[in-house]
């Protein structure tokens, strides 16, 4: 009952049996709200040294890996355009029979761009957002250089993501082409006098 089905390519499922594909099929697949979102603060301290880290997350939460399109398919959009390297995976009769991406084709006859659950993927994840690692200088050092507080330190932000296997795109929070969220590290000194 699915117009322009072919070999190797997405099947969608006659949800309500009459035998056909159509509308009359759709249901609910995404849910974008998490189950749980935390957030976890350490403070370390050791002699002169402190140690930081600030992780956040989300579990439970489904996210619409729009990426799909451009590394899955060659006849969605940009036909014949260079496409990530999951299409090297890609479904093919009697070879690889077991893979989840559909067979390479130009041709987008049975418009499988359309929304599925093909694009809908676990979004859980945990990162580490802020890693800070810092040494107060001693006081008695301080006292020769007339100061109450000195501190040097190096920081990073957003240094790891912790993902579902499962997820196809870089990253949970970027499954729509936007902005990456960057790394970065930075160098201080604090002083007080």
């Amino acid at each position: 009952g699915q117009d322009n089905a072919r070999m190797g390519g997405m099947k969608y499922a006659d949800l309500n049996g009459d035998g056909r594909i159509t509308p009359d099929d759709q249901t609910w697949i995404f849910n974008p709200v998490p189950d749980l979102s935390f957030g976890l603060n350490i403070e370390l301290g050791y002699k002169n040294f402190d140690l930081q880290m600030f992780w956040q997350g989300v579990l439970g939460q489904d996210v619409y890996n729009n990426q799909k399109f451009q590394n899955d398919f060659w006849s969605v959009t940009d036909a014949g355009s260079n496409k990530g390297d999951r299409v090297l995976d890609a479904w093919l009769p009697n070879v690889n029979t077991s893979s989840t991406i559909p067979m390479l084709t130009t041709d987008n006859k049975g418009d499988e761009g359309r929304t599925s659950s093909y694009f809908v993927e676990n979004g859980s994840y945990a990162k580490l957002r802020t890693l800070q690692l810092g040494y107060n200088l001693p006081d008695k050092l301080l006292s020769k250089l007339r100061m109450s507080r000195a501190r040097v330190y190096v920081s990073g932000q957003n240094l790891l993501t912790i993902k579902s296997k499962s997820l196809t795109c870089s990253d949970p929070e970027n499954a729509n082409w936007a902005y990456p969220i960057p790394t970065s590290f930075s160098f201080g000194l604090q002083l007080d006098f």
